[in-house]
């Protein structure tokens, strides 16, 4: 029975050992590596591609590729923008697209945080520390860049709501008695009228005792 046990504690071992060496060297040939999420370790670390006509996220497992015959690679979030780009249809007069709404204006478009993203033709030497480094600040530079897209966007309609305000209140002035309550002012009509009319006796009483 100890035989069994110790067998299999031998087996168990070689096989965690193995697949310890399998993912060293696979994250020292790809860079990236795709681990499943534990209780002891967070969820997969895993690299997301950007849509060629959208500019939408393409998660692994998903989308469409399309490699053309000079071996340039197209990937596409969803059949929408896979049959858009085989129709020739161009991004920037697309509406719905992300290169349209930087080409209206709709979307920050002159900042430092997107110079990271230009692509170099220059190759680096892989370096384990520097692709750590390299990951960080990857993750600290979209977050600066979401928060001043957030901040662009809310400048752009600021803009929109004054206008729109004020076209409010000159509607509102215009049609005010349409908010008005029918029965408004009439106390102070009838109050009007009785001084009105006492005045009128008071002449009327002075005009006879002069007579």
């Amino acid at each position: 029975m100890t035989l069994l046990v110790q067998q299999g504690a031998a087996l168990l071992q070689r096989g965690a050992v193995s697949s310890e060496q399998r993912t060293r060297r696979r994250e020292g040939r790809d860079g990236l590596v795709f681990r499943a999420a534990t209780r002891s370790r967070p969820a997969a670390e895993m690299r997301i591609e950007k849509c060629y006509f959208c500019s939408g996220p393409v998660y692994p497992g998903h989308g469409v590729m399309f490699v053309r015959n000079d071996c340039k690679t197209f990937r596409f979030c969803r059949s929408k923008c896979h049959r858009n780009f085989k129709k020739k249809r161009n991004p920037r007069k697309t509406r719905w697209t992300k290169a349209f709404r930087k080409a209206s204006g709709k979307e920050l478009t002159v900042d430092n945080a997107l110079e990271f993203e230009k692509r170099r033709n220059i190759p680096v030497k892989y370096n384990r520390e520097l692709w750590n480094k390299t990951v960080d600040a990857m993750m600290k530079v979209e977050k600066i860049k979401q928060k001043r897209q957030a901040q662009f966007i809310m400048n752009r309609l600021k803009k929109g709501k004054e206008l729109e305000k004020v076209e409010t209140i000159s509607e509102v002035k215009k049609n005010i008695h349409l908010i008005k309550a029918p029965h408004a002012g009439k106390a102070k009509q009838l109050e009007d009228k009785m001084v009105q009319r006492l005045q009128e006796d008071m002449e009327i009483g002075d005009e006879d005792n002069l007579s």
